[in-house]
């Protein structure tokens, strides 16, 4: 029997069947069961199995996590549901009255509960930890919980009157009581505070898994929430005869949470779902292994490298993907699981494709709390992007970035090993040292783009030239060293030589235009210049720089005398230095004549130097050294001066004023001061621009045609006169020098040395005055010694010869005399 406390204030309204009618009724259609001496319809069996549901959602999610708060609410939210749902099937299913009321107000004190919990989850869930900080809030959820459960309790305030009807107990509303009101605002405003965070933390989740698993709690929630208001308008304000089932619309929101929990991840931080989160989205390739090296599962990231399907390696041997290629050089798997623990071990796995793929692999071993061994866990990096960056690194360490061509730091080590080659069996091999000639000059003028097309080719060429067993390598510049393997003869390398000269001469199209490039050759021969690398690259050096004082386009062998001939060089260099403030250089003057007249037109100045140590140094010895070091601008300079001065001072002797020529190096064409010094020279010797004639090669122009126009516009738009020096012996025609302001063609003393009797060098001759007097231009024949030279010229109509049978170069005073007899002569 209940208390007279929990009865107190109870009144029960007539029953519809007398006391003596409980039990079963053979004039109803439910089936009633007699349970626990009360009776059972199918409304308390689906309460109570529904409370049983309760708890076993509730601890299933409870144990997944214990220590996660939001897991230690959906417990108690389901144990409230549970109190409510199974006190509502027993005062349905109530054998007395008594019983009823007191199962009544237990399921009462469960719905109360129930409503506080429920807003307490949801505040956790859309992570309102600020507002869960005051201590207020906790007031607010379950001090109405806690009066709302007394009043009902001690007072009755939500039931007015407990019916005995054909489907149980029901109980009717006390719909006039402010108490009743108060609790139904309290209910309904607390779950739609529920409905509306879950909504809004939904509308401002970033993740598609959150916003997924919001939307199902706030569905279920409002389904919860119609549900349960329909119901408590039917049986509690309407008085349907049917029992208060409000507790079932728990669980619609237990279902819901609990499936956003194992479809989403709502709790998803528990040690179960870190574990196999980390599993399927580490981004390195994780195999677990049972004992025997059985594959029991494989991550995501194994599936993408190796290319397989999950039923593709679950149940396979770890032989299938680490010993397919090469069984003899690995160990078994055996081996491999028992040297376990295992870290960072380099070695590869084998794809699905056969494909080989480099791998870090570390090896873990599983075991139970009873030290029982369960598995192993592989773990592997797939490393092919870094074998590729480490074979790349390799690669530019010894490689010439721009040719592809071997270094010089792989070029040591390739000497070494050909070396020892060489001392095992006795061979011999060379080394070339190579230096392209006209390289620095096209990229001056043609600019670093073209240099580098210009490397590229010769290196191509090099390469197609030589055999698979020789090695071309670039050192950097405009410098290859190639090594010739395997040689039988010394004199085969001549052979070799002459043909890297040939390919090398070759026209190469640069910017629409063809330039050629000679090459200068040293070679040294293992063992005859050495046995050690660094030597016979030094001595090939030494002859490849010799080969340059002979003229460039060449070869030459190591020999003792290069070195003393590369010794006089630097001191070429060392005193030449000093050679403008010593007053060591002069000029010696050289006339040209007119052929019809006899008389002299002009003269070319030509740079002499005497040292006191090295006594008279011809001008194919020095000139290529202040070439080469770039004191040429500043001898060219002077040259320039000092020819103007002296014809201004011939003038001021009465002599008559002639044409003075100057012969100007590449280096100075391209000098970006060469204007300036043009008209200071005019100027501070007061001669007449068109009394001055600059004289250059025609390679020069051709080097870069159209830069070098622009160079020669400007010079003849000064007034001054402009000479092609050595005509016949670069690579243009008459054709392409039309569009150059040339007044001059000098013929290359080469042809005319023969002219007499070589009929080739008389073609040659005759077609360059031919065409130089239809385009307009005055021609010059250099090196003109002998009558039948200077017979053969007036017969072909040439306009002016210059060489020895006239007169050689000779000192200002001599020329000043010179000039002034052939005065008197035409004079008389």
């Amino acid at each position: 029997m209940i208390s007279g406390q929990l009865l107190s204030g109870t009144r029960v309204l007539p029953l519809a069947y007398g006391n003596d009618n409980f039990g079963c009724s053979a004039e109803k259609d439910i089936c009633i069961i007699a349970v626990a001496g009360g009776t059972m319809n199918i409304f308390s069996l689906a309460l109570s199995s529904f409370s049983v549901l309760y708890i076993v959602l509730g601890f299933k999610i409870f144990l997944m996590n214990k220590s996660l708060l939001l897991n230690r609410l959906f417990l108690a939210i389901n144990l409230s549901l549970f109190i409510w749902s199974f006190a509502s099937a027993l005062y349905i299913s109530a054998h007395t009255l008594e019983a009823c009321i007191f199962w009544y107000k237990v399921s009462s004190v469960g719905c109360f509960i129930f409503i506080g919990l429920i807003l307490h989850y949801f505040l956790e869930y859309t992570r309102k930890e600020e507002l869960l900080k005051k201590w207020w809030i906790y007031v607010l959820l379950y001090l109405p919980c806690v009066v709302f459960s007394y009043m009902e309790i001690a007072n009755d305030f939500y039931a007015k009157a407990y019916s005995l009807g054909s489907n149980g107990w029901t109980v009717t509303a006390r719909t006039d009581s402010l108490w009743f009101w108060a609790w139904t605002v309290q209910f309904v405003v607390y779950i739609c505070l529920c409905i509306g965070m879950s909504y809004g933390w939904g509308k401002k989740a970033t993740s598609l898994r959150e916003r997924k698993q919001t939307r199902v709690i706030y569905i279920t929630a409002t389904i919860s929430l119609l549900i349960g208001l329909a119901i408590m308008v039917v049986v509690s304000i309407l008085g349907v005869d049917i029992p208060d089932i409000t507790p079932i619309t728990g669980m619609c929101w237990s279902l819901g949470i609990f499936y956003a929990i194992v479809k989403y991840r709502l709790m998803a931080m528990t040690p179960s779902f870190i574990a196999e989160n980390l599993f399927q989205t580490i981004i390195d390739s994780v195999i677990l292994v049972d004992p025997k090296g059985m594959i029991l599962n494989v991550n995501e990231e194994t599936k993408s490298m190796l290319g397989y399907d999950q039923a593709e390696l679950v149940g396979e041997s770890l032989e299938k993907l680490f010993l397919q290629d090469d069984r003899s050089q690995r160990n078994t798997i055996p081996e491999l699981l028992e040297a376990n623990p295992i870290r960072n071990k380099e070695t590869s796995m084998v794809s699905k494709y056969g494909a080989k793929i480099p791998i870090i692999l570390s090896v873990s071993e599983c075991k139970d709390n009873y030290d029982t061994q369960m598995g192993f866990v592989l773990v592997s990096k797939d490393i092919t992007e870094y074998k590729h960056a480490e074979e790349s690194i390799q690669y530019l360490a010894t490689h010439d970035s721009l040719t592809g061509l071997p270094n010089r730091l792989m070029l040591l080590q390739l000497l070494g090993h050909m070396i020892e080659v060489a001392k095992r069996y006795n061979r011999k091999f060379a080394v070339f040292f190579v230096d392209l000639d006209r390289f620095k000059m096209i990229n001056d003028t043609k600019g670093h783009d073209a240099g580098d097309q210009l490397l590229q080719e010769i290196a191509t060429r090099y390469t197609q030239t030589l055999r698979a067993a020789d090695v071309v390598s670039r050192q950097g510049g405009d410098e290859f060293v190639i090594l010739i393997d395997d040689v039988h003869k010394v004199s085969d390398l001549g052979l070799v030589a002459k043909n890297i000269l040939a390919n090398t001469y070759k026209p190469v199209l640069l910017q629409g235009d063809e330039c050629r490039v000679t090459a200068s050759i040293g070679i040294s021969v293992y063992p005859r210049d050495g046995e050690d690398g660094q030597v016979l690259m030094k001595r090939a050096d030494m002859a490849m720089y010799y080969a340059k004082e002979e003229g460039k386009n060449n070869f030459q062998f190591y020999s003792r005398d290069i070195l003393s001939e590369l010794t006089g060089r630097l001191d070429i260099e060392q005193n030449l230095r000093f050679a403008l403030e010593r007053e060591e250089l002069s000029l010696h003057y050289q006339a040209k004549v007119n052929l019809k007249t006899g008389a002299i037109t002009g003269v070319e100045a030509l740079l002499r130097w005497q040292n006191p140590q090295l006594g008279s140094v011809t001008p194919t010895r020095f000139i290529p050294v202040a070439e080469e070091t770039g004191m040429i601008l500043s001898i060219g300079k002077w040259v320039l001066m000092t020819a103007c001065l002296q014809n201004v001072t011939w003038q001021k002797q009465g002599l008559p004023a002639i044409c003075m020529a100057v012969n100007l190096s590449l280096k100075q064409l391209t000098d970006i001061n060469l204007m300036d010094n043009i008209e200071a020279a005019l100027k501070d010797s007061g001669m007449a621009p068109n009394l001055l004639e600059l004289e250059i090669t025609e390679s020069m122009i051709m080097s870069n045609p159209k830069k070098m126009r622009d160079v020669l516009v400007k010079i003849k738009n000064m007034g001054v006169r402009l000479a092609i020096d050595d005509f016949g012996t670069g690579y243009s025609s008459l054709s392409q020098l039309k569009h150059f302001p040339i007044d001059t063609l000098k013929i290359d003393r080469s042809f005319i040395r023969n002219v007499p009797v070589n009929s080739e060098d008389k073609a040659i001759t005759h077609a360059i005055i031919a065409m130089g007097e239809t385009l307009g231009f005055v021609v010059v024949a250099e090196g003109v010694e002998t009558i039948e030279q200077m017979d053969y010229l007036k017969g072909q109509a040439c306009d002016e010869m210059q060489g020895f049978y006239f007169s050689k170069p000779i000192v200002p005073e001599e020329f000043a005399l010179l000039l002034q007899k052939q005065c008197n002569t035409l004079a008389e």
